[in-house]
């Protein structure tokens, strides 16, 4: 089941991606309003889907989901899982924090590659550099809402995450 709501999430991801690309190559003509239209019924059906999981097969999901060789997919599933982070932080039970804790793995790799890494993973793309960017942000953000949600309780498994997070942080 895990994979099935997997595929469906990666694939609408990748059709609002195109959907957005449409809509950019359309410029002013009358098709631009479709296209906005169909990329507004696409990430509600993107949201719908995600409040529908589970909390313990969602964080599943957008585990397998981060690790996407795309990088919108990878970009769209970190957004996701800030967003249902910072509204669910206080509802998740005891259950859901060990599903939680097993994303600080798939995130740290994420916070700490660097940026002379992101520009030769890219070839020199400026659009993409911006993206992987927004990437390492996003990750930063999930970590934080995964460190109030997890801090008090399990403060141990959060070394690693301080101690990678203040580099990133300072000044280069």
């Amino acid at each position: 089941m895990r994979t099935s709501y997997q595929t469906l999430l990666e694939k609408i991801l990748t059709s609002a991606h195109h959907v957005a690309d449409r809509m950019e190559k359309s410029g002013d003509s009358p098709l631009m309003k479709y296209w906005k239209v169909l990329q507004h019924r696409t990430y509600d059906l993107l949201d719908k889907l995600s409040s529908l999981l589970p909390s313990f097969l969602f964080v599943n999901v957008i585990n397998k989901l981060v690790r996407d060789s795309k990088t919108l997919v990878r970009r769209k599933a970190l957004e996701i899982l800030a967003t249902k982070l910072q509204h669910l932080s206080q509802q998740l039970d005891s259950g859901n924090h060990e599903s939680l804790a097993e994303l600080i793995p798939t995130l740290l790799p994420i916070v700490q590659s660097s940026e002379t890494d992101d520009r030769s993973n890219v070839n020199g793309i400026n659009g993409e550099t911006v993206e992987i960017s927004s990437i390492r942000q996003m990750a930063l953000l999930s970590l934080k809402h995964i460190c109030h949600v997890l801090g008090s309780t399990r403060p141990q498994i959060f070394e690693s995450v301080s101690c990678n997070s203040f580099p990133v942080c300072s000044p280069r």
